[in-house]
């Protein structure tokens, strides 16, 4: 039986690539590893993320409140940005 992964506070969006599963919360995203179910960290991203997405070379979490985007490297959990991209920011994800 599998138990629900805590994660930060009001998740609105979910992601998955080879670097694990990313929950978007306000105020932070959370890495879970797939195959323990464990959380791997915690990383700080805008106020109020609404959106995710994930590739084999980073992790892009949207801030619609602010108008930003950050850029996590999603092998040291290391964030970069924001970077102001307006007022209707969003991530979409064709992978």
């Amino acid at each position: 039986m599998r138990l629900p992964v805590p994660v930060g506070n009001i998740p609105v969006a979910i992601a998955s690539g080879r670097s694990g599963v990313w929950v978007a919360n306000e105020g932070d995203d959370t890495q879970i590893n797939p195959v323990t179910g464990r959380k791997v960290r915690t990383v700080p991203v805008g106020g109020l993320p609404d959106g995710i997405a994930v590739t084999s070379a980073a992790v892009w979490v949207a801030d619609g409140q602010d108008g930003t985007v950050t850029r996590i490297d999603p092998a040291t959990g290391q964030p970069f940005g924001p970077v102001p991209v307006g007022s209707a920011a969003a991530a979409r994800s064709n992978a």
